[in-house]
Formats: C-alpha cells, structure tokens, sequence
C-alpha cells in the first residue's frame, strides 16, 4: 500500500501524462502539510479493527476531498481510485462505510474530530502567518445607498478588527 505520497504535479500543453482531478491532488496535499492527515490517523487510532487495512484517518480525508471535488455520495471515492497515480491506494465505498458507521457509534469520535480541525486550523495560521488583526467587512453584502450620509454620498463602513489570539481564546472556550 502507497503511504499516502503523491506524485510532482507539473503543468504542461502537450497533453502526455494528463490527469483529471489534479486540483483535488493538492487538496491532499495541503492536508498532509497541514498534519490533518497525520492527526486524524492519530485520533481514529482507537476506531481500527485490524493491524492492515486502510487507515481511517486517510479514508476520512479521502471523503473530505471527494466532497469538496464536488462528489455526493460514497461511490464518488471511485475517481480517487482511478487516479492512482495521484492519491495512491483509496478505500473502497464499503470499507469508507464502516469508517463513517465507526465514528457515528463511538460517542468520543466527532469531539476528537472537532480537536484535529482546532490543531489543523492552528497550524494553517502558523503556516500562513496570521495577520495581527483581522478586517472583517460586516457590509460587504449589503445595499450601500442605505449607508450613505448627507448630501456627498459618503459612505459609512463599518469594520470589525479580530485578533487571531481572541479568536483563539474564543474557540478554546
């Protein structure tokens, strides 16, 4: 079985070695460097039946991308497995099906699945290198002829400044 290493995208005209669902290659990838792969393995430990076999962590980060390449159901895992020179070895919709029976049967699972999107999301700050603050345009939205002041049009905007440490604490809460 692959351990979870992708191959080199690289963009090219000529069409030789052309594969669909390369977006959704590098979605696993940013999992993997990320360490979402690596702490969702850790924290489905519990939920592995067998020594061998597909690792939950990976399958439930398999679904993850089927669902944000659009896919609706388990048998959308089938374009991960075509594709196995990109993503490796997919589990098959029945063994995903077990995964997602396991979580929904343990009561602690979605609290450690909650914990691993924290730590994921805190090492994407980390990685990006969070702003100080935070600009949240609260009328990005809406219709600005209701904010205009006096006679000169101007228009009143209106900002919210969020440090990543109060949103820290918040989550945290």
């Amino acid at each position: 079985m692959r351990d979870g290493r992708r191959s080199t995208l690289k963009v090219s005209s000529d069409g030789a070695g052309s594969v669909s669902h390369a977006g959704s290659a590098l979605l696993v990838g940013v999992a993997e460097r990320t360490g979402l792969t690596r702490a969702l393995s850790a924290r489905l430990r519990p939920l592995r039946r067998r020594g061998g076999g597909h690792d939950p962590g990976r399958v439930l980060r398999d679904l993850a991308v089927v669902l944000a390449d659009g896919g609706d159901c388990l048998s959308e895992l089938a374009t991960m497995s075509d594709q196995a020179a990109l993503f490796g070895e997919v589990a098959s919709r029945s063994t995903a099906f077990r995964v997602i029976d396991m979580i929904a049967s343990d009561l602690g699972a979605l609290d450690r699945l909650r914990a691993v999107h924290a730590i994921a999301r805190a090492r994407v700050w980390e990685q990006a290198g969070a702003p100080t603050a935070l600009t949240i345009d609260l009328d990005a939205g809406a219709d600005h002829r209701s904010f205009r002041e006096g006679g000169h049009g101007r228009r009143v905007q209106r900002r919210l400044r969020v440090s990543p440490d109060a949103r820290r604490r918040a989550r945290d809460r």
